[in-house]
């Protein structure tokens, strides 16, 4: 596949990899999960990607992008993703109650299919408002999330409002509340699922909830963050 020297984790972390594979290919890969095992998974994407060209490294949300960096982490560590994750990051965090799918290639999946509980979610936007660190450990660069929280493209899909700006995987949007400007981080899942962090307010709102229509956020901004003011 012509390209694939265009695809950094720079790329894949802000969503504009630039993979093109037909949705009836993805369908029939996934019948043969054992040919999708470990890096396999990586070369199968490559060998039915269209070419990648800087028109394909558009934003795509999703579009194999968080597998990708998922990936490069299961071969960088030494005991994988899965063990990192759950000694350097939910244990440090005592989070003990949660459910974390792997992916058709056995690593954990990256883009979706966890959960987590109100209370540890809250503990995911604690390391925002506080560059990293949690109870005295750094368990996040803070030159990282100053990184990943910063405004690096424009999500062109257009079911993402215009205002939202992208970093790596973390939303950003400007809010007024009356007539003062916040930044808003914001990690966004699926249904109306929200990790929100207003370091000026020294604030996080978590909210989970079944809301197809992504309308309780609006809600959020305009009842909830006033009263901290």
């Amino acid at each position: 596949m012509s390209g694939v020297e265009k695809i950094t984790l720079h790329k894949a972390l802000t969503m504009r990899g630039g993979l093109k594979i037909d949705q009836d290919i993805i369908q029939k890969l996934e019948k043969f999960p054992e040919k999708l095992k470990g890096q396999k998974y990586i070369q199968v994407l490559l060998e039915h990607s269209k070419p990648i060209t800087d028109a394909s490294q558009k934003f795509a949300y999703g579009n194999f992008n968080d597998m990708l960096v998922m990936h490069v982490l299961d071969v960088v560590l030494p005991e994988g993703a899965e063990q990192f994750i759950k000694k350097e990051l939910l244990e440090r965090l005592t989070i003990k109650q949660f459910e974390w799918k792997n992916s058709l290639s056995g690593v954990p999946e990256a883009g979706w299919r966890v959960k987590l509980t109100s209370r540890d979610m809250l503990k995911w936007g604690s390391l925002l408002l506080n560059d990293g660190n949690w109870e005295g450990q750094q368990l996040v660069s803070k030159a990282y999330l100053n990184k990943a929280t910063s405004a690096i493209v424009d999500p062109l899909d257009t079911w993402i409002p215009d205002n939202y700006k992208y970093g790596y995987f973390i939303y950003q949007a400007d809010i007024s509340i009356d007539d003062k400007q916040f930044k808003a981080n914001f990690a966004w899942g699926g249904g109306g699922q929200y990790v929100i962090s207003v370091k000026d307010l020294d604030l996080v709102v978590v909210i989970k909830g079944h809301d197809r229509e992504d309308k309780i956020l609006d809600a959020v901004l305009k009842t909830v963050l006033p009263a901290f003011l």
